[in-house]
């Protein structure tokens, strides 16, 4: 089971009910299980093979699902922005990882969130181990 959690549009966050129809160019927070997290972050990854446009893509959750999507976006060329709220994860992130951005917070605080832009991202992905 996935859940989108949040939504941002025109730079407002919401958290969605059963009522709000997903448009163009928003962006989501999404929160599940760890097989459905999984299947999402081959999904995310196989449509960034196709050769979809998608610049940035910021990761909540830094585990071994987390780590390894990391790895193909930055093979991918694309800008990845981690949030992670273990300190000795985000060391070994940042050793391991070239081009992603690693982030020592909570990923379910909205403020670091906002400061730190995470709705600009075109995917947000929230992994929980």
């Amino acid at each position: 089971m996935i859940l989108i959690v949040e939504i941002t549009w025109d730079h407002s966050l919401f958290i969605p009910n059963g009522s709000i129809l997903i448009q163009l160019d928003d962006k989501f927070i999404f929160m599940g299980t760890s097989p459905a997290i999984d299947s999402l972050a081959t999904s995310i990854y196989n449509i960034l093979e196709s050769g979809n446009d998608i610049q940035t893509v910021v990761l909540i959750g830094g585990g071994s699902v987390g780590f390894i999507l990391a790895i193909q976006l930055e093979q991918s060329r694309i800008r990845v922005k981690l949030i992670k709220s273990n300190r000795d994860r985000c060391i070994f992130l940042a050793d391991n990882l070239q081009d992603s951005l690693i982030l020592h917070g909570d990923g379910t605080d909205l403020e670091l969130l906002e400061e730190e832009s995470a709705g600009d991202g075109r995917y947000s992905l929230y992994h929980r181990q």
